[in-house]
């Protein structure tokens, strides 16, 4: 994750204030898809560590999202606040139609969000991790 963070932050150094190419679109999707499924992949992992099922249903990944919100369900540590949260569920609709579309037809516009916030997203994420595991 810490690699494509970097990557998506060289990418903003890169466009500066100017308009991406459709190739920078497509590879900013992509990274943003991957921070998002590797954060989902942390939270099932730690889910299973402490005996938590993971959620079944439609809405499974934004059930299992908030199962780890503040102030989080019984046997699961907080690790997201509620203002990260919010973010997160636009990343996953957003993976959706990654996963389900052209990258051409992907509106900028609407990923820039996401694209700019992946740091503020990441680093407490990332803090509350090291913290749990000791590193």
């Amino acid at each position: 994750m810490e690699a494509t963070v970097r990557e998506i932050e060289s990418l903003q150094t890169d466009l500066g204030s100017r308009n991406p190419t459709a190739r920078e679109v497509a590879a900013a999707a992509a990274f943003l898809a991957d921070f998002y499924t590797g954060v989902e992949n942390i939270l099932k992992r730690i889910s299973r560590c402490y005996g938590v099922a993971l959620p079944a249903g439609e809405d499974w990944h934004i059930e299992l999202f908030n199962r780890f919100c503040e102030p989080g369900c019984r046997g699961c540590q907080s690790f997201l606040t509620a203002n990260k949260k919010n973010h997160l569920p636009d990343t996953e609709a957003f993976r959706h139609v990654i996963r389900h579309g052209y990258a051409i037809q992907l509106d900028w516009d609407r990923m820039a969000r996401g694209i700019r916030e992946v740091n503020v997203a990441y680093s407490p994420f990332r803090a509350k991790l090291q913290a749990l595991f000791g590193v």
